[in-house]
């Protein structure tokens, strides 16, 4: 699994994850997201679930936390996914609300961030 977390305005996120997210990889996700979340006052993070191809409870968990976290500020979440394997976990964890089959480059032009083509 890889990620990488991208500032996309000054309290917008993208988190673009790949391959598997299993309970070692989710922590290791939610280390690196801890401090950059609350540093810069969060109030929209961005998950691209487009290139993973397994994820357990732990991953949903892991999402669930960051809701909570961001409720501080205000903020939510949105989740980039065409997997229907992955768009029935989301429903069955009730994160349904937050799935959407949009690209990264459609959701960074409704909240004005760059286009990231350059990072792929």
């Amino acid at each position: 699994m890889a990620f990488t977390i991208i500032p996309v305005t000054e309290t917008a996120l993208l988190i673009r994850v790949v391959g598997e997210l299993g309970n070692h990889e989710t922590r290791e996700l939610k280390k690196a997201l801890q401090t950059v979340i609350y540093a810069r006052k969060c109030d929209l993070l961005v998950w691209d679930f487009h290139q993973v191809s397994f994820m357990d409870s732990s991953a949903i968990g892991l999402i669930l936390g960051r809701i909570r976290e961001l409720q501080v500020y205000g903020g939510t979440t949105k989740i980039l996914c065409s997997s229907p394997t992955l768009k029935k976990i989301f429903q069955f964890s009730g994160l349904s609300p937050f799935v959407s089959e949009e690209t990264e480059d459609q959701v960074l032009e409704q909240i004005g961030g760059a286009t990231l083509w350059k990072t792929k």
